[in-house]
């Protein structure tokens, strides 16, 4: 053609592909002309308004192009073009030189697009957008379509809709893109950087580079979290589905590198792993073929690194197999579980076992703030199962543990002890039918019941506990370093048999049972301490939650004022609840009589109702409770009466015949926690006549507290008091004594006798008091005049004498 001249018209024109609409209404106008040898068209092409149900609409397209006297293309320029895609705004320019050896160019621009026009195309996916918006930029370069090069950017912002029924979202997102397609193979490179992605109630970012070669697909440096996991991997790769595939089949591969995953204390670390397979289609039938690797190198729990684990799969028509080894807790961890990936509703049905596993492994597990660890010993595992999205899981288990050791606070409780339990755990309640844990030879706990909402603050339920007659001795050698020093050291008799049932209800924990005690006794030589013929049952109710324990309701006022009130009311106490009682009580000089307790316990509140014993040819009587809150808190009130002051200094030879008189009084304890520094209360004694005793003091007494020789008319005999009495205050473990006194008026008014406590120095630690109980039958001479054994010398007194103002 050597040339050409006119107009050329498009009117309604319209274009399709796969019977899709492409673009509708399009219409144009062009005028040829000649340009050099060839021919020139000029014009632009655009679609009619209101025209629309193509995926091309709001088309303008101004060009200027040039053939060759051959009606080839040598040149094409289209600038300022503009169209909406699916509804998105694209604008942009085409340019097309023959000579170049890139002919063809383009620079794309997309600008704040609404998501929601989209729909259509994403409704095709599962997908719908209800809010958000995309923006980007594309430039290409290359020979024709089969031979491009193409760089790009999307950013992402607000994104909001569903896939299926499931809520999504990104936040804010970008991905870059570097495309290069040659000699029918395509390589595309890129980067995505996404926050705030939400699957459902789960949110989380991503951040991740990739690369495509043809069908192989690959991610690396992904750093991902969904929920509360985490994900990291060096490298995924896989192959994407060829665009022609055997009918019904599609293949499956991926491969992972360096993977890491975490979540809440669980961590794999150093993972692996290969898939190879297909997924076929049989009409509505699908299922998986092929075979599944996954290793990890290590597996930490709680910061405790458990050990590393292999996971091998392979899937037929019937379903997945899987089988899980590797090392957990030091031993040979075995699993195995069978499912069908397309049927999950059908569940997981799966088998482990847990062989020679490390007890002291195990504390890694619990609480920082438990006191109680295991440091030693083997365990065995095994259970059985299914596990389904509904129902979660439910299972039979089984649990043995041999030579184990535990630690309190860091110090060595328990060795050598061995456990057993077996049960079953179904939606939340777990149910023991046999638990039998044994601390040593000779001694066995046994346990069964059930608690349902396990893991939940409402949990409820009832777990009894049991320990059939055991001797004192064999559970003493199990529990030595769990009982008080004070007793490690004595020599304890008799039997014990318990009964309890620890029930959980409404966010408490309450802990009720019997303790039965037959012939038992306790002698300590280094305390100073005997007790024999111990029985009787002894109630328990311990709230172990601390929230609500009750408080007794007994509300006497125990002071000297009530005296006489209170000694009526104990002494006409009914024996009611629980009795028991120790034949015998030596502690140091002090030898109590029978001593009876009556006991009751109910609502996490222990308490004694009354105390009866005598002490001196006196009585003592009282009460007491013991209550669990964040601490322990008890209270202990005694009433004296009848006191005799002259076998009191009968059982101390070394004050033989110095006082005489009986002695009434009121002595209250109560602490929180434990120890003396816990401990807060008073003592309110005083003297009278009675029981054949006058209120004599010893000339030798008195001049013992003056430490001098006194002489005259006035000690040429003992002396007679009309008035004593001690009262003292019981603070942070000292006894501050506030009056402490002895003191005759005679006939004519006058105070003949006044020994008082001086004010600078009246205050005794209450360890000290009680040591020199103790060290007082040490110290003193026997009261049948026979000669001492021959001892050690007397250690210093440690307890600070008192100084007299008279």
């Amino acid at each position: 053609m050597e040339s050409a001249a006119g107009i050329l018209l498009l009117r309604e024109g319209w274009l399709a592909r796969k019977g899709e609409r492409l673009v509708t209404g399009l219409s144009g106008k062009a005028t040829l002309s000649r340009k050099g040898n060839g021919v020139s068209a000029i014009g632009a092409l655009s679609e009619a308004p209101g025209e629309g149900g193509a995926v091309v609409g709001s088309l303008r397209l101004p060009f200027d192009v040039t053939l060759s006297s051959h009606l080839k293309p040598v040149a094409m320029h289209s600038s300022g073009f503009s169209a909406r895609v699916y509804g998105v705004p694209v604008d942009g320019h085409i340019s097309y030189e023959a000579q170049r050896p890139e002919p063809l160019s383009a620079a794309l621009r997309v600008a704040q697009a609404k998501l929601t026009s989209l729909n259509p195309f994403l409704q095709r996916h599962d997908l719908q957008a209800t809010a958000g918006t995309a923006s980007g930029t594309a430039v290409l370069a290359g020979k024709n379509a089969q031979e491009l090069k193409l760089s790009g950017r999307i950013a992402l912002a607000g994104i909001t809709g569903k896939r299926g029924k499931d809520p999504v979202a990104v936040k804010e997102g970008v991905v870059t893109v570097a495309l290069r397609q040659q000699g029918g193979h395509r390589q595309a490179s890129g980067e995505a950087n996404l926050a705030g992605i939400a699957f459902g109630s789960r949110s989380g970012d991503a951040r991740f580079r990739y690369r495509l070669e043809d069908e192989q697909v690959s991610l690396e440096g992904v750093q991902a979290r969904l929920g509360a996991a985490r994900v990291a991997a060096t490298r995924i790769a896989g192959r994407l589905p060829p665009r022609v595939a055997s009918a019904g089949r599609v293949p499956l591969v991926v491969e992972l590198e360096g993977g890491t995953w975490h979540q809440g204390d669980l961590e794999l670390s150093g993972l692996s792993g290969r898939t190879r397979g297909d997924m076929v289609t049989s009409g509505a039938e699908k299922w998986l073929e092929g075979t599944a690797t996954l290793f990890s190198r290590a597996v930490t729990m709680k910061g405790y690194a458990a050990g590393g684990a292999q996971l091998q799969a392979r899937f037929d028509r019937a379903g997945g197999h899987a089988g899980l080894s590797g090392k957990f807790l030091g031993g040979e961890l075995d699993a195995e579980a069978v499912f069908r990936p397309f049927a999950p509703e059908g569940g997981v049905t799966f088998k482990a076992t847990l062989q020679d596993g490390g007890a002291a492994q195990a504390a890694s597990f619990l609480p920082k703030t438990a006191i109680i660890r295991p440091t030693a010993g083997h365990l065995e595992v095994r259970s059985s199962g299914t596990y389904s999205g509904k129902r979660g899981v439910e299972c039979r288990f089984e649990t043995r543990g041999r030579g184990l050791a535990f630690s309190k606070s860091g110090k060595s409780a328990l060795s050598g002890a061995s456990l057993f339990l077996s049960g079953s755990y179904s939606t939340g309640k777990l149910s023991i039918g046999e638990g039998l844990f044994s601390p040593g030879k000779g001694v066995a706990l046994r346990a069964r019941g059930q608690v349902a909402e396990l893991f939940s603050s409402k949990r409820s339920g009832i777990i009894t506990f049991s320990l059939p007659g055991t001797p004192v001795e064999a559970l003493v050698d199990a529990t030595v370093n769990l009982i008080p020093p004070a007793l490690q050291e004595a020599t304890l008799k008799g039997a014990l048999s318990a009964d309890a049932t620890l029930e959980f209800r409404e966010g408490r924990q309450l802990l009720e049972g019997v303790v039965d005690v037959r012939d038992a006794r306790i002698e300590s030589a280094p305390q100073k301490l005997a007790m024999s013929d111990i029985n009787g049952r002894i109630p328990v109710s311990l709230d172990l939650s601390g929230k609500s324990a009750s408080q007794p309701k007994d509300t006497r006022e125990f002071s000297r004022g009530n005296y006489q009130r209170l000694l009526g009311q104990l002494g006409g106490l009914p024996a009611g609840g629980e009795q028991f009682t120790v034949g015998r009580t030596v502690f140091g000089t002090l030898e109590l009589g029978k001593l009876t307790l009556q006991l009751r316990a109910s609502q996490g509140l222990m308490e004694i109702a009354p105390l009866r014993t005598t002490l001196y040819d006196g009585a003592i009587l009282g009460s007491g409770y013991l209550a669990v809150r964040d601490k322990p808190t008890y209270r202990v009130d005694l009433l004296v009466n009848g006191l005799s002051l002259k076998k009191l200094c009968r059982s101390l030879p070394s004050l033989q015949g110095y006082i005489s008189g009986r002695v009434d009084g009121v002595i209250s304890v109560r602490g929180v926690g434990g120890g003396i520094l816990g401990m807060t209360g008073f003592v309110d004694l005083w003297a009278r006549e009675g029981g054949g005793e006058k209120m004599l003091v010893s000339k030798e007494f008195l001049q013992r507290l003056a430490k001098q020789k006194l002489s005259g008319f006035f000690l040429t005999r003992d002396r007679a008091y009309d008035e004593a009495e001690i009262k003292a205050n019981l603070q942070e473990g000292d006894l501050s004594f506030n009056t402490l006194k002895i003191v005759n008026t005679n006939f004519f008014g006058v105070k003949d006798l006044n020994v008082n406590i001086a004010p600078t120095q009246n205050r005794i630690a209450l360890e000290h008091l009680l040591e020199s109980i103790k060290e007082a039958a040490v110290r003193g001479k026997p009261a049948t005049g026979e000669p001492p054994a021959e001892k050690a010398p007397a250690k210093q007194e440690l307890v600070p004498e008192f100084k007299w103002e008279e």
